[in-house]
C-alpha cells in the first residue's frame, strides 16, 4: 500500500444508509456507469472522456468486500455497462471505485481507495492524447468513485494524473520506476510500469495517479536514465502534463554510487561542459577572489591576495562539506544528484584508467567492465581557460579543513591522476553522481 493511500482517508467516500438496489446470489449483476463532467479515464484530442477495453471497477458488497466488475459495453463512449459476480446471500453495496484493485479497505463509514504500485502497459503511447483513445491509448487510470443508486453509478474524481513524458525510450521492453514525495508523503512513494510492444527511440507517456497534493517531486528511472519532473501541486479533478526538470544517464560502476555519463553542462560525455567555482551554481567570466560568493565585503588579504576569512565556509566553526544549495549538481539536475565526496573520488581512481589521445580524456573503467568517460576540460582562472584538453580537474565537495580557502579535487593529465587541493575561486568541472 501506498503512503498516499492513508493520506486520502481525509477525503474518501462515507457510506449512504441506502439500500441495496440489486440482490445477487452467485449470477452475473449488471451495472450502469457514466463519466461525470471532466472526468478523464482516457480522452480524445477534443478533450472527450471514454471508456477502455479492460476497464474494471471494484464494487462493494454489502459484507463489505470489493468485487471486481468488468466492461462488457460502452467501449470508446463516457456511458458502459460492468458486469461481475456476487457470492450468495451478498448484495451491491453503495460504492464503486476506479480503477479496480483487491486491496480496497472499508473502515466504518469510510470507503478508502489504495493506489495500485504497478501497472502494466502492452503498448507505450506516443502522445497523451488520441483521436480514439478507447481503442489505442492506455488507461490514465484516473482515481475515481460512485454511489451506486438503482444500479446507476456516475463516476466523479478523487485525485488526479500526472502525465510523464520520455523521449527516446531505451528499449522496447522494460520497466520505469517512479519515485515520489510531496508536503503528504514524506516517505518515497514507489510506483513501477512494467511496458512492452514499445519502440526503441520513440516518445512515451506513463500516467502516474496521485491523490490530491502539494509539492509532488518525481523522479522516473528507465535503463541507464533519470528524469526529474518540475515540483508541481496534484489536484483533484486535474490532468498534469509534468514539465521535465532535468534528463541525464548514468553507469552503475559497481561502485558505492553511480556515476553520470556527463559533466554539467554537457550534452555528451565529450564536452567539457561548464566551469563553476566551488560552491557556486552560476558560471561566470571572471573567476577570481573578487567575485567569489563566500568572501566578505572589505575583507582582508594576505601578501598573496588569499582572503583571510570567509563567510560561510571557514575555520570558526563554519562547514566543510558544500550544503544541497551550493551545490551545483544538485541545483541543477535536482533529485538525488549531486556532486561526489573524496571518498567516491577515491573509488573512481582505484578503477583502470585509459588516456585517449584522440578525445583528450579518460576512459575510466571498473571490474565490472563498464566505463563512464572524463575528458580534460582544463579549468578557469580570472577571465582565461587554462589547460584545455591537458588536464583534468573535477571538484569534490570537501573543503579543505586545515586552509579554509582550498577545496578538494580530482586532478589528471595524460601522465598521471591525483587528489589535490585548490583554491576555490578556480571554475573546474563537475562530474555528478547519484545513489
Amino acid at each position: 500500500m501506498l503512503a498516499v493511500a492513508a493520506a486520502l482517508l481525509a477525503n474518501s467516500c462515507t457510506k449512504e444508509q441506502t439500500e441495496p438496489t440489486e440482490t445477487a446470489g452467485t449470477t452475473i449483476v449488471e451495472l450502469s456507469a457514466s463519466l461525470g463532467t471532466n472526468t478523464k479515464v482516457a480522452y480524445t484530442s477534443a478533450g472527450k472522456a471514454q471508456w477502455q477495453q479492460d476497464d474494471a471497477i471494484a464494487v462493494l458488497g454489502t459484507d463489505n468486500i470489493f468485487y471486481k466488475f468488468t466492461l462488457t459495453e460502452g467501449e470508446g463512449t463516457s456511458s458502459a455497462k460492468f458486469q461481475g459476480t456476487l457470492p450468495e446471500g451478498v448484495n451491491v453495496g453503495s460504492w464503486a471505485l476506479y480503477p479496480y484493485a483487491d486491496n480496497h479497505t472499508v473502515s466504518g463509514s469510510d470507503v478508502s481507495f489504495t493506489y495500485p504500485t504497478s501497472y502494466t502497459y502492452t503498448h507505450v503511447d506516443t502522445d497523451c492524447v488520441s483521436d480514439n483513445p478507447a481503442t489505442t491509448q492506455n488507461s490514465f487510470n484516473t482515481p475515481m468513485k460512485a454511489q451506486i443508486v438503482n444500479s446507476k453509478m456516475s463516476f466523479e474524481h478523487l485525485g488526479g494524473v500526472a502525465c510523464l513524458k520520455v523521449e527516446n525510450l531505451p528499449s522496447a521492453t522494460g520497466v520505469a520506476t517512479v519515485s515520489y514525495t510531496s508536503t503528504t508523503t514524506t516517505t518515497a512513494a514507489k510506483v513501477t510500469f512494467n511496458y512492452s510492444g514499445a519502440t526503441e527511440g520513440q516518445t512515451g507517456w506513463f500516467y502516474l495517479p496521485l491523490a490530491a497534493q502539494k509539492d509532488v517531486n518525481i523522479t522516473l528511472t528507465v535503463g541507464e536514465r533519470i528524469i526529474i519532473y518540475t515540483p508541481f501541486e496534484a489536484k483533484t479533478s486535474y490532468l498534469k502534463k509534468a514539465a521535465i526538470f532535468s534528463d541525464h544517464e548514468y553507469v552503475d560502476l559497481g561502485l558505492s554510487v553511480k556515476w553520470a555519463t556527463c559533466n554539467v553542462g554537457a550534452s555528451n560525455p565529450e564536452d567539457c561542459g561548464e566551469y563553476y567555482a566551488w560552491g557556486e551554481t552560476q558560471t561566470k567570466t571572471d573567476y577570481s577572489w573578487d567575485t567569489y560568493f563566500d568572501v566578505p565585503d572589505n575583507v582582508t588579504k594576505d601578501n598573496n591576495g588569499i582572503p583571510q576569512s570567509f563567510t560561510k565556509y571557514n575555520n570558526n566553526g563554519g562547514e566543510t562539506v558544500l550544503a544541497l544549495e551550493d551545490d551545483v549538481a544538485h541545483v541543477k539536475w535536482g533529485g538525488s544528484w549531486r556532486m561526489p565526496t573524496i571518498n567516491e573520488l577515491n573509488e573512481l581512481m582505484n578503477c583502470e584508467w585509459t588516456w585517449d589521445a584522440t578525445k583528450k580524456g579518460y576512459t575510466v573503467t571498473s571490474y565490472t567492465n563498464k566505463s563512464i568517460f572524463l575528458p580534460a576540460a582544463g579549468n578557469r582562472k580570472n577571465e582565461n581557460l587554462i589547460d584545455n584538453g591537458t588536464t583534468g580537474n573535477y571538484w569534490s565537495s570537501l573543503r579543505d579543513s586545515y586552509s579554509s580557502h582550498n577545496a578538494r579535487y580530482l586532478f589528471f593529465n595524460s601522465n598521471r591522476k591525483s587528489r589535490n587541493i585548490g583554491s576555490r575561486y578556480y571554475g573546474r568541472s563537475v562530474r555528478p553522481v547519484t545513489k
